[in-house]
């Protein structure tokens, strides 16, 4: 069955192979039977009774590096997408019969989203104001009745306006780049940041000024909606100016090896230009953030290399095993195996056709795989992946696919849409950026369970994480306020780079920042003067070129 299924797709199949850690094969072809289908990219989705609702994003590519070209507003999504992925159908309404402030935000880019029962949550994004003439993050929170507004974009009715609802003004919800999570039932918006004006890169020249206030928390809040009336109630946020200051990452479901539900937050940009030398500037993260409902935990043992922006991504549920797999596609990355199957760094992280894994085991060891196929272009990047409708008895709450629940041995998990789609690696450096474009392709995503049978033979995947062994020792547990004798630690560095310690007060601060310069690798003693710390509980933070990363606690009193 396999063997015919592989001969039928084949002139349009790019495949990949998970065979370390994971008892399953992934294999996808494209769709090209979509007509009249958007080609968006940074949008928000929901769905219905196996139809997708697509809003807001942007139908051009990547955005440009000067003022004058970059989020054209007549680039934005101005339109309500249905999509019927089973007959190939699509349907669109305009926004004309909303009101202003609820049509603007529907026509943001990097808005976050979250589906909850019938209805669709839209947090900020960013975008241009016509009413305020100016670019914005929008501070509302939008609730669209997803289960009522397809079948009335279907028949195309006139007014869509009952089937929205917004808040009043909240500078809490200006927030563009992050994403947004539930967990028993309450919304964790993750990450981001607020940007007002218009955009330029730093390096592209003048003629633009804008405002730009990362969150650098994780904020929390219930949600009552009783289909009228919407009231957020807020509880306290976890604010981390180092660990959480993140946008344009992959938030990603999990479930943890203690049965525990929660959010992985994988990488994203971009660390504080503060830490380093120059080198350090625009630098992505590479270790990722465990979220739970009472907890975010930094893991700086571990770093994620193939992957560092948005991207299409599947979480999977191994229950015999007690694993968790995610799969990222695409996107765009600091690191990449060349033809030689070396790691290699770019520091510029171009678009990159890598297709890779990350596994979490039982013992909460996590490690990540090169997948040995690659994505058929260089796409990926901001776009998303909807489970199919034959699959959602296997999904959790959280969207998880639980893979003991896939009894056929070839399952449709479901679609990667929309996204950017590159003809060069790096466009944005070569102010290129207009040969890039939203895709409006479809891929179809399957997973045939292993072992094979016949067909295509699985390839060995290559563990790409090399061990990230730089730790701190030697940091005393506590510490009399106002000692005038340094504070003695001691790190091994994996390589040679630039030193850099930071120190945290209880509410996240950054205090305090002591730049070391640069060491060779190897094994290094330091003396930090901690004299002026006020009394309290502090966390110390080491980092080598901001690549590698070791963290410890110490009392002043």
């Amino acid at each position: 069955m396999f063997r015919r299924l592989l001969g039928l797709i084949w002139g349009l199949i790019w495949a990949l192979s998970v065979q370390a850690q994971a008892n399953f094969t992934i294999f996808t072809d494209t769709v090209s039977a979509f007509p009249n289908l958007a080609a968006l990219q940074s949008f928000a989705l929901a769905q219905h009774n196996g139809l997708w609702l697509l809003v807001s994003g942007r139908t051009d590519g990547l955005h440009h590096p000067l003022p004058f070209a970059a989020f054209k507003p007549d680039q934005a999504n101005a339109n309500l997408w249905v999509v019927d992925p089973k007959n190939w159908q699509v349907w669109s309404s305009d926004l004309s019969s909303l009101s202003t402030d609820i049509a603007e935000q529907l026509q943001s880019t990097n808005a976050q989203f979250v589906q909850r029962g019938n209805y669709l949550y839209l947090v900020g994004g960013y975008g241009y104001s016509t009413s305020a003439e100016k670019f914005v993050s929008y501070p509302y929170l939008t609730a669209i009745d997803v289960a009522n507004i397809i079948p009335a974009i279907k028949d195309q009715t006139a007014n869509l306006a009952p089937f929205f609802r917004q808040t009043p003004p909240d500078t809490l919800m200006a927030v563009c780049g992050g994403q947004m999570g539930i967990i028993n039932n309450v919304f964790y918006l993750v990450g981001g940041h607020r940007f007002d004006g218009r955009y330029t890169h730093s390096k592209a020249g003048q003629g633009s000024v804008f405002f730009q206030t990362y969150t650098n928390a994780v904020r929390r809040f219930t949600i009552d909606d009783d289909g009228i009336n919407l009231t957020i109630t807020y509880d306290t946020p976890w604010t981390d100016e180092l660990h959480l200051h993140r946008r344009d990452f992959n938030l990603v479901p999990q479930i943890f090896p203690d049965g525990s539900s929660g959010f992985t937050l994988f990488s994203g940009v971009f660390q504080p230009q503060k830490i380093g030398d120059q080198e350090h500037v625009n630098m992505p993260y590479l270790y990722p953030v465990d979220i739970t409902a009472n907890a975010y935990t930094p893991q700086p043992g571990f770093n994620q290399y193939l992957s560092q922006y948005h991207s299409a991504k599947i979480a999977l549920f191994d229950s015999v095993a007690n694993q968790m797999h995610t799969l990222f596609f695409g996107g765009m990355s600091q690191f990449e195996f060349n033809t030689d199957n070396e790691l290699t760094q770019n520091d510029s992280v171009p678009f990159v056709k890598t297709i890779s894994q990350i596994t979490r085991a039982a013992n909460g060891e996590l490690t990540e795989l090169n997948l040995p196929i690659t994505m058929p272009g260089l796409l990926g990047t901001n776009a998303e992946f909807i489970p199919a409708p034959n699959i959602e008895n296997a999904l959790d709450q959280q969207g998880i696919i639980q893979i003991h629940k896939l009894t056929a041995d070839t399952v449709l998990l479901g679609y990667i849409i929309g996204g950017i789609t590159s003809p060069k690696r790096n466009p944005f450096l070569l102010f290129a950026t207009e040969e890039t474009a939203a895709s409006a392709q479809v891929h179809r995503v399957y997973m045939h369970k292993m072992p094979y049978t016949g067909g295509v033979q699985p390839l060995p995947a290559t563990t790409t994480n090399r061990a990230n062994v730089m730790t701190l020792m030697a940091l005393p547990n506590q510490l009399p306020k106002g000692s005038l004798q340094p504070v003695k630690v001691q790190t091994n560095l994996p390589e040679a780079g630039y030193i850099s310690f930071v120190w945290q007060n209880e509410l996240g601060q950054i205090v305090r920042i002591d730049k070391q310069g640069e060491r060779p690798a190897g094994l290094h003693d330091f003396l930090l003067d901690a004299k002026n710390l006020a009394s309290g509980k502090y966390v110390l933070s080491v980092t080598c070129k901001g690549k590698y990363w070791a963290s410890g606690k110490i009392i002043i009193w």
